[in-house]
């Protein structure tokens, strides 16, 4: 009885990869998809944030600051601090610094 308990666990299939390219796509697959199931289980792929494609251009005038910029450019209902960090935000500047004569991107809604 002992024997055949024995046998048949030295009788169990071994597996072996008979083509290593073929083994190599098999798991490149697999990963790939299982990258592509997290994101989408986890949202990864979702794009967040404001995203606003119209802009009109304006040229900065003598004595203009962003604040003035923001109150004659943008709807009146916006506060104003904002409106001064979407156009700080579009034309990819640190601080509030302007200079007359410089070509700024006003987001409109």
């Amino acid at each position: 009885m002992e024997m055949r308990i024995d046998n048949r666990i030295k009788r169990r299939k071994q597996i072996r990869v008979k083509s290593k390219i073929r083994f190599t796509c098999f798991v490149a697959m697999i990963i790939i998809m299982a990258v592509i199931g997290f994101n989408s289980i986890l949202g990864l792929n979702v794009v967040s944030g404001e995203s606003n494609d119209n802009f009109i251009t304006v040229e900065v005038l003598p004595g203009e600051t962003l604040w003035d910029i923001a109150s004659n450019n943008m709807s009146d209902d916006m506060d104003k601090r904002k409106a001064v960090y979407l156009i700080q935000k579009a034309n990819d500047l640190d601080d509030a610094a302007i200079h007359p004569g410089q070509i700024l991107k006003v987001p409109v809604s």
